[in-house]
């Protein structure tokens, strides 16, 4: 889930910094919460959904892509949006 938000609503072509990122998705911009995005996002790029410049990130045109063939361990019968992704995000660090 945080993959298809980082994805969907996150990245774009230009590349952005953690913290511009954080606010696309609607997560607080904590230490925490930024450490679990950079992770995210890192593994994004070795699966190269996406790619670094520097300290910034950005989609190619795989990433954009991808969204249509997501596959999620569970099924989601919403998917997310900014605005409802806050308290699925702190469920998901409280694990």
């Amino acid at each position: 889930m945080i993959e298809y938000m980082i994805l969907k609503y996150g990245l774009n072509y230009a590349p952005a910094s953690l913290n511009i990122i954080a606010k696309r998705i609607g997560i607080s911009e904590t230490d925490r919460n930024l450490d679990i995005l950079k992770n995210e996002l890192e593994r994004l790029v070795n699966r190269k959904k996406a790619f670094k410049s520097g300290n910034r990130y950005a989609i190619d045109a795989e990433g954009a892509k991808s969204i249509s063939k997501l596959s999620t361990r569970s099924p989601i019968t919403q998917l997310p949006t900014p605005e409802n992704f806050r308290k699925t995000f702190r469920q998901y660090v409280n694990q």
